[in-house]
């Protein structure tokens, strides 16, 4: 391939992988923010079931209406950690896929960097033939 064709290639593949960068981080941004939201939920959850245990109760049916409401916010409370393990086994799954998008974000700079290097040595061979053959024309 050449020199000219292989840097630009490279280039169109390194701005492809910086775009998918870039939506790494917004979806990183944005489950990062879900899991705060989430983590606020649980502590008004808690909040809840310890205000829900100091009651006292003047009948069977508020005493009824009490464990349900408990056993309610019992339920939210596991549902929301499942939320937060699986949001954080997202959040990790990001974070490894966007590792890997730098490591090849950083190898494409590398070969970009080559490729720029042979195209400018390939001009300079021109240019030295040229400067060769124009010295070799005008001393004949």
């Amino acid at each position: 391939m050449k020199p000219n064709r292989r840097k630009s290639v490279l280039e169109k593949i390194a701005r492809k992988n910086l775009v998918e960068s870039a939506k790494l981080k917004t979806q990183l941004v944005e489950q990062q923010n879900h899991l705060t939201d989430i983590q606020d939920l649980i502590v008004r959850v808690q909040d809840l079931q310890e205000n829900a245990q100091e009651s006292k109760f003047d009948s069977p049916t508020q005493l009824r209406s009490a464990r349900w409401y408990s056993l309610k916010l019992s339920e939210q409370f596991t549902i929301l950690n499942n939320r937060v393990e699986f949001i954080e086994a997202e959040i990790d799954n990001l974070r490894s896929i966007s590792r890997t998008q730098s490591f090849k974000n950083g190898k494409l700079d590398k070969l970009i960097v080559e490729a720029k290097n042979m195209i400018r040595l390939e001009r300079d061979r021109k240019q030295d033939k040229k400067t060769n053959f124009a010295h070799s024309v005008s001393s004949r």
